[in-house]
């Protein structure tokens, strides 16, 4: 069930000018994830706090608690029967941490007697991971994508899940999405690699609780992090 239109922000609008003018040079056309200082209009996003998140058509979102603490730490984007699940970290002025954290990703799929490589895709370096996982039918395997995306003093993971996770033409209407989304860091200092919590919309974020409005009824979900 879709929830709302979304008007072309000017995000859109300036990707749309840029188009106009160098047609055959698709790399020129801007795109995100954009930080909150690029973006002065969003109008049909969802506000998250430190995710901004644009609405298209027959989308779906879910907040995701961490199991402990029922801390709002990420949200799942659905479309079709595919999910891509969103996490913002801290991060230093200096440096990006997606390299140590790819290298991590990597370590931690095999801990789990997993396999993890790394591949170059549209939003650069990635890890596909192939963890095996228990079914009702018996033993069996789930791959996933991990795109990460160094911003200013932040760091955003996104968490292909489903036929996007191997199959690109399927990964497409969620990579849109994801050139969307802006992120609003925010000044408070936090340590370098910690999980920036969500707001839920209409909640005090001191109590976070089960969200109200719309949320995914079909395609693979997680619900909890751990």
């Amino acid at each position: 069930m879709a929830w709302f239109g979304r008007k072309k922000s000017k995000i859109d609008k300036a990707r749309e000018s840029v188009a106009e003018e160098t047609p055959s040079e698709d790399d020129a056309l801007p795109t995100g994830p954009f930080d909150i200082e690029q973006v002065d209009d969003l109008e049909g996003y969802l506000d998250l706090g430190v995710l901004k998140i644009p609405i298209q058509p027959e989308m779906n979102i879910r907040i995701e608690l961490d199991s402990a603490t029922r801390a709002p730490l990420a949200v799942s984007v659905g479309l079709g029967d595919s999910v891509m699940q969103l996490q913002a970290y801290a991060a230093p002025k200096s440096a990006g941490i997606w390299k140590d954290l790819r290298a991590e990703r990597v370590e931690s799929a095999e801990a789990q007697n997993g396999e993890a490589i790394e591949q170059h895709g549209p939003f650069g370096s990635e890890v596909v991971m192939k963890l095996p996982v228990q079914t009702p039918a018996g033993s069996g395997i789930r791959p996933l994508r991990c795109v990460g995306i160094d911003g200013p003093r932040w760091f955003l993971q996104a968490l292909f899940i489903g036929p996007a996770a191997t199959d690109m033409k399927a990964a497409v209407p969620l990579e849109e999405a994801l050139r969307g989304v802006v992120v609003d860091r925010g000044d408070e200092p936090l340590p370098p690699k910690r999980i920036i919590a969500l707001t839920i919309p209409g909640q005090a974020q001191a109590e976070p609780s089960t969200p109200s409005f719309n949320m995914p009824s079909r395609g693979p979900e997680i619900t909890e992090i751990r």
